[in-house]
C-alpha cells in the first residue's frame, strides 16, 4: 500500500465534498466497497496513518432488493483533511483532478478564513456562502481564459441538497 495506490483507489472509488450543515462547515471524504472487499479500506487508513473511521453499512429493504452491505470508510475532522491533504500533497488524480483541487483548495481557503473552531471570522453561513462566490469568480475567470489553478467545476452543496453551483 502506498501513496499511488491510494491516489488510483479514490480517483475511481472516491468522493470529496463541502456542505454547510447547521452553520457548520464540513470537508468529507469517502469511499465504500462491499464487505467481502472492504479489507482494502482498513488497509488504506493504516497507510495513512489510522485517520478516519470505518463503518458497515446495511442498505434499506436490504432483503428486498438484494443490495450489497458495505463497508464505507469516511475521513471528516479537520485534523484529519488535513493529514490526508498533506500525504496526498500533489494533485495526481486523473478522473477526480478537478474534484480534488476544489476540495483542496476550499480546506486551504476555510483555514485562511476560519478560526479553526468551525466558527469562521464571518458566521459559518457568510463563510460557506463566500467560499462559494470566491469559487463563481475563480470561474468567471475562466471563462474570459484567465489560467488559475482550481478553475474547475466544483462539488459544493448547501445541508445536504443536491443545489450543485
Amino acid at each position: 500500500m502506498n501513496r499511488d495506490y491510494i491516489i488510483g483507489f479514490l480517483d475511481g472509488e472516491g468522493c470529496f465534498s463541502i456542505s454547510d450543515c447547521k452553520n457548520y462547515i464540513n470537508f468529507h471524504i469517502s469511499t465504500a466497497q462491499r464487505t467481502d472487499n472492504g479489507k482494502v479500506l482498513f488497509l488504506i487508513q493504516k497507510e495513512l496513518n489510522g485517520i478516519g473511521g470505518i463503518y458497515k453499512y446495511k442498505p434499506k429493504n436490504y432483503d428486498v432488493y438484494n443490495r450489497n452491505e458495505s463497508n464505507q470508510y469516511h475521513i471528516y475532522s479537520k485534523d484529519d483533511v488535513q493529514h490526508f491533504i498533506d500525504y496526498i500533497g500533489d494533485n495526481d488524480f486523473i478522473v477526480k483532478n478537478e474534484e480534488y483541487g476544489v476540495f483542496k483548495e476550499g480546506f486551504e481557503y476555510y483555514k485562511k478564513h476560519s478560526n479553526g473552531s468551525g466558527r469562521g471570522k464571518h458566521t459559518n453561513t457568510n463563510l460557506y456562502n463566500n467560499m462559494i462566490k470566491y469559487r463563481l469568480e475563480l470561474q468567471h475567470l475562466k471563462k474570459f481564459g484567465v489560467d488559475k489553478s482550481i478553475e474547475i467545476e466544483v462539488y459544493v452543496h448547501q445541508n445536504n441538497i443536491d443545489d450543485w453551483i
